[in-house]
């Protein structure tokens, strides 16, 4: 899927949600995808080394472009387990 407004055209999607129309509608887009290579950079002395791309876009704040990588991504499954959980118990 190609989104106009992706930031990473090079990267290997891997799940996405979300359509150029549907973003005209005033809806939400978000995309994981590979990177080609990985990004490596250094923050307070602190080397990271991320290998996925988590994009979201939504109408209030715009494209969010996050690198992250795997223990990135298992923080977040746990994060949005919570979330899901705390849903489910009000079903």
């Amino acid at each position: 899927m190609k989104l106009t407004i992706c930031p990473r055209e090079e990267c290997e999607k891997l799940y996405c949600v979300g359509t150029d129309e549907w973003i005209e509608k005033g809806g939400s887009m978000f995309c994981v995808g590979k990177l080609p290579e990985i990004d490596m950079q250094t923050f307070g002395g602190v080397e990271h080394k991320n290998d996925y791309a988590f994009c979201v876009y939504t109408p209030k704040k715009g494209l969010v472009d996050f690198l992250i990588n795997a223990n990135d991504a298992f923080i977040m499954e746990n994060e949005m387990g919570a979330i899901l959980k705390d849903y489910r118990s009000k079903l």
